[in-house]
């Protein structure tokens, strides 16, 4: 399943979005993996590890970790695999 989280999660868009939340449990699953996932990619690029992309709005990814827990959904899929990476042959 395509990550759609761009609509809750990137600056100028996810602000935008603050009306429309994630309404069912799938909704909810794929917005966390996802807020994870952007932070994580955010993060690379705050220490200098990834340059360019979309500008991650952290407040609101948190906010829907936050909200994400009170509703019992918590980061299940890998981050890496959300931002459609895929695994690294040899990895672990």
């Amino acid at each position: 399943m395509p990550c759609t989280l761009h609509r809750w999660c990137r600056e100028g868009r996810g602000v935008q979005h603050r009306g429309r939340d994630p309404r069912t449990p799938a909704e909810w699953q794929e917005v966390v993996d996802g807020a994870r996932a952007f932070l994580l990619l955010d993060d690379c690029r705050l220490y200098g590890l990834l340059t360019g992309g979309p500008k991650i709005d952290r407040d609101r990814c948190i906010e829907l970790i936050e909200r994400g827990r009170a509703r019992g959904v918590v980061p299940q899929r890998d981050p890496i695999e959300v931002l459609g990476l895929g695994p690294v042959e040899g990895g672990r």
